[in-house]
């Protein structure tokens, strides 16, 4: 529980195998999580995801999700 109530989920690493993709199971797999997160009094949920993944970005958007800030790794010389 975040310090105004609210109560997030996390969304990472969703992968579907390569040969079962476009069929809708990503979407359906995300659905029932965030349901269940609904259900364990989640109130708001957050996923994170590369930014060159279009695919996946296209599925969390049909899903409501929109994007908050991006991320970078750094590594040393």
């Amino acid at each position: 529980t975040a310090p105004d109530d609210r109560k997030w989920v996390g969304l990472t690493a969703v992968e579907v195998a390569e040969a079962h993709r476009r069929r809708g199971l990503g979407s359906l797999v995300c659905a029932e999580l965030l349901r269940w997160a609904r259900e364990h009094g989640a109130t708001h949920a957050y996923l994170q995801v590369a930014a060159d993944n279009a695919p996946a970005i296209a599925l969390y958007e049909s899903l409501g999700f929109t994007t908050h800030h991006r991320y970078v790794y750094l590594q040393p010389n």
